[in-house]
């Protein structure tokens, strides 16, 4: 009975620690891929971040996908916006640019896309681009922002497939493991256990949140949140090392 208990513990926290690896392998490969986007073109770099870009985290070899900005006229006059998108070609060195135009009156909205292939990716790895405009309101500014598409090396699936299936095994694994580690434990809890649990949830909402922060293109927040990851990690590895015995 004892032994069967203690295997289901360490299978608990053995799948845990894997759906938390597998999170912070998620928002890795979105950090990643917008942190190599930072630097590219940054001739074009712009006075205020374009919000509203929008680009995938993944995409394979026989898939095109698009990125994409949204704009709305909040101002009282027309607004006629030109959009370019500078987009690498095989190398971060060669850069073709793309135009959208676009009539806003007081109020309206449009959104630029632009289509990427897995041609595009510098060094056959990833899709760097970089999207920008001029706003009028308040005053007369360039506004943009970059964003990186990793390219994974297979077909006949697509990158959002890939992405959505990595973060539900994450978090059916975290769930789990969860479950079981402290399903199987005395209530209520001895004041080591109730350590351990807090640290796990405390894993949990980080991974979560650097997920997030890098989805929402806000990959220096996202890199923060799993450098504080690691170190917690590390900091409390004695703690869940007396947990796996006792």
């Amino acid at each position: 009975m004892v032994g069967n208990r203690k295997r289901t513990l360490n299978l608990g926290l053995g799948l845990y620690f894997a759906g938390i690896l597998l999170g912070a392998v998620v928002a890795f490969l979105a950090v990643w891929g917008d942190l190599e986007a930072s630097l590219f073109d940054t001739l074009f770099k712009a006075e205020q971040p374009l919000a509203s870009l929008s680009c995938p985290v993944l995409m394979t070899l026989d898939e095109d996908v698009t990125i994409e900005a949204a704009f709305t006229n909040r101002g009282e006059r027309d607004e006629n916006l030109l959009v370019r998108a500078r987009v690498s070609q095989g190398f971060a060195s060669l850069i073709r640019e793309e135009r959208q135009t676009f009539s806003l009156p007081p109020g309206g909205s449009d959104t630029a896309v632009f289509q990427v292939t897995a041609d595009d990716a510098a060094w056959d790895r990833v899709v760097l681009a970089r999207v920008t405009t001029t706003r009028n309101a308040p005053y007369r500014r360039l506004v943009g922002s970059s964003c990186g598409v990793l390219l994974v090396p297979v077909r006949g699936v697509t990158g959002q497939q890939i992405w959505l299936s990595l973060i539900s095994l994450s978090l059916i694994l975290t769930i789990l493991g969860g479950y079981l580690w402290q399903n199987g434990r005395s209530r209520p809890f001895p004041i080591h256990v109730q350590k351990i649990w807090r640290l796990m949830l405390a894993f949990a909402g980080l991974v979560g949140a650097a997920m997030l922060a890098s989805l929402l293109q806000q990959w220096l927040l996202g890199g923060a949140l799993l450098l504080i990851l690691f170190l917690l990690i590390i900091s409390a590895t004695d703690s869940f090392s007396e947990a796996s015995i006792g």
